[in-house]
């Protein structure tokens, strides 16, 4: 069972629930009645993530949920579908893994946490089974096109960087 992030119209209501359509006239409708938010506003949208607990305010801090999310639940089911990992060493290719959006190369990965290439490769996709990340692969018949990786959760490019308030990516 997949625990998806909460999208942007659940957690700010900005306009009627209705189910999505390739229409036009529907979009160019929806997209009125949607407030545009500034680039600081964005961020800590960013930074406090979809996750129900966050979003309700059951939790404050963000950087501690998410803390406590990837050590209880990634690292959990991690160990129980691949075996005995060292705690370290996958906080440590979570860090290398977080390249958001850009070719996943699991030798850099590999090399950048101390790991082998193939358990690198067997951990990304038990990240991928668990709905965690996503690798889009090329569409080429060139066997050396790479995939790009993509995390589905803010809480694990939030927990893997290291950031820590929501205006850090403004500064950096």
């Amino acid at each position: 069972m997949y625990l998806w992030p909460l999208s942007q119209q659940e957690m700010y209501q900005s306009c009627e629930p209705a189910p999505f359509a390739l229409d036009l006239a529907a979009l160019s409708l929806k997209q009125k009645s949607v407030q545009p938010v500034g680039t600081p506003e964005m961020f800590e949208r960013i930074f406090r993530g979809g996750m129900p607990a966050l979003a309700s305010g059951r939790y404050s801090d963000a950087t501690r949920y998410c803390s406590d999310y990837v050590s209880t639940y990634l690292e959990r089911d991690v160990k129980t579908i691949s075996g005995a990992i060292g705690s370290l060493r996958f906080a440590d290719f979570l860090t290398a893994a977080a390249r958001a959006a850009q070719m996943l190369g699991f030798k850099s990965i590999a090399d950048d946490c101390g790991i082998a290439r193939v358990t690198a490769k067997n951990w990304m996709n038990i990240l991928e089974r668990l709905g965690i990340a996503f690798c889009l692969h090329a569409y080429s018949n060139n066997v050396l096109k790479r995939a790009m990786f993509f995390g589905l959760h803010a809480i694990f490019a939030l927990s893997t960087t290291r950031w820590a308030t929501p205006g850090y990516p403004c500064r950096n």
